[in-house]
């Protein structure tokens, strides 16, 4: 006897459909059978006609952050949001700067304690690093034996306190391959960003249509190739997030093909939006970094999620909401960056990327679930169907119909980058750890149910991308 049964579905994993049943007791998979295997449970959902997948994994969101303004997710509303849109699993950040100059591993401490019986899906959290003193570096083993086994840089942001130097890069990079943790990095070219921004600024132009050439291509091409080149010279693989631009997902395909273990992340809004976008008059809610681009920069991305080069696709989820973000009309500099995308993310890739002919379904689920679930040491806990394995899993009906507004979408914010856009094919039944949270277009989850993930990484299977 079962707990619960899903039965007569098609299961997809990475590398098959296969019409079977999913057994669950407590909070694992017991058993994956053939249709019509005599098995009983206590309650049975009927998943004819919808595909089973892994519950997603979004590896970037910001939940109850300030940074250039306050996230309107809280963990509890961005995880609630999250489940709506299949996702069963976030990584967080520490990043927050009303924590800044705390130590790493006290940053860490405070962030867990504000997610810790709020949120309503697993979660864990890359640390954020900001410098490479001493003491930073010590803390390194730390926080890895604390479950944080991932790390944050950014290459920007010199005005917020964040950016770091090449030499901080390097140095983390290194004691990062002696303790088993691995370097995620936000890739643009500090000096031409500045430059850029402040040229344009002295000419008078400050409105949201001229943001993309304030953050230009050879930004984050540039960045990328350095930072790749840091990370082999110190031995690491290396995650980079949001991935925007044709040329930067060549520069990853080029060293991949090259044996380098680089991982490549992008989102939906670089899959999907574009830098005409800036043009409307609501362009500041668009603003993000890097900048959105170009139809052909879409096509690349796209490209190179079908072809393996491009790892993960994200949320980064940032819920800056438009009083925040409306700032951008007096001047691009002022508006807060980000994008709302949590509960979209999955959806997205279904209707605009295995529907449309984009990705293949299985690839759909190695994109969202099975690869940020191997990278950061959850598989084969998560990301993944499977006897032993959490049971995180997501019923998707294919022709369910929706269209998308801030009145359709749970996210806490008043605008949505996909307003009016028909949405074909939605997760409508998720289930955390054999907990059913959304049903019918409800959630019937328990408060808090989300646990603190520790994670870890044995970098031996990282050592060749895949």
């Amino acid at each position: 006897m079962f707990d619960l049964l899903i039965a007569n579905g098609q299961v997809v994993t990475p590398t098959q459909v296969l019409a079977a049943d999913v057994a669950i007791e407590g909070e694992r998979i017991a058993g994956v059978f053939q249709p019509g295997t005599p098995l009983e449970a206590r309650r049975t959902i009927d998943a004819r006609g919808r595909y089973v997948v892994p519950g997603g994994i979004d590896a970037h969101v910001h939940f109850d952050m300030e940074f250039m303004g306050k996230s309107k997710h809280t963990f509890e509303s961005g995880t609630i949001a999250a489940a709506f849109g299949g996702t069963t699993t976030v990584i967080d950040f520490t990043l927050d700067l009303s924590l800044q100059g705390l130590p790493p591993l006290e940053q860490f401490e405070r962030r867990r304690r504000q997610a810790e019986g709020r949120a309503v899906v697993d979660f864990g959290f890359h640390s954020v690093i900001s410098d490479g003193s001493d003491e930073t570096l010590g803390q390194l083993e730390q926080l890895v034996a604390a479950g944080v086994p991932s790390f944050k840089m950014f290459t920007v942001y010199r005005e917020a306190g964040l950016y770091v130097n090449d030499a901080t890069l390097y140095s983390v990079m290194r004691r990062l391959r002696e303790v088993g943790g691995i370097p995620v990095v936000h890739t643009e070219n500090a000096d031409i960003v500045d430059s850029c921004t402040a040229r344009l600024l002295a000419q008078g132009r400050r409105s949201p249509a001229d943001y993309p050439e304030s953050r230009p291509v050879v930004a984050e091409a540039e960045c990328i190739r350095r930072v790749m080149f840091l990370a082999k010279s110190a031995g690491v693989p290396v995650y980079i997030v949001h991935i925007a631009a044709a040329e930067a997902v060549e520069a990853v395909r080029r060293a991949r093909a090259e044996g380098q273990p680089v991982f490549g992340e992008t989102c939906p809004h670089y899959l999907l939006l574009t830098e005409a976008l800036y043009r409307r008059p609501d362009g500041y809610t668009f603003i993000m970094s890097p900048p959105l681009r170009t139809e052909a920069d879409n096509a690349a991305l796209w490209e190179g999620l079908a072809g393996g080069w491009l790892s993960t696709v994200s949320s980064d989820d940032n819920s800056i909401d438009v009083e925040d973000k409306r700032a951008g009309l007096e001047s691009f500099t002022r508006a807060s960056p980000g994008c709302v995308d949590v509960e979209t993310r999955l959806p997205l890739l279904f209707s605009a990327g295995v529907r449309a002919g984009r990705i293949s379904l299985q690839r759909m689920v190695e994109v969202a679930a099975t690869n940020p679930a191997r990278i950061f040491g959850l598989y084969p806990r998560k990301g993944v169907i499977a006897p032993g394995s959490d049971a995180d899993l997501v019923l998707i009906d294919p022709e369910r119909r929706q269209t998308l507004s801030v009145d359709s979408l749970h996210m806490q914010v008043h605008y949505s980058p996909y307003e009016g856009w028909e949405q074909v094919g939605l997760p409508v039944v998720t289930i955390s750890r054999g907990t059913v949270l959304v049903e019918d277009g409800a959630f019937v989850g328990p408060a808090g149910h989300g646990r603190f993930l520790e994670r870890r990484i044995d970098l031996s299977t990282l050592r060749q991308p895949f």
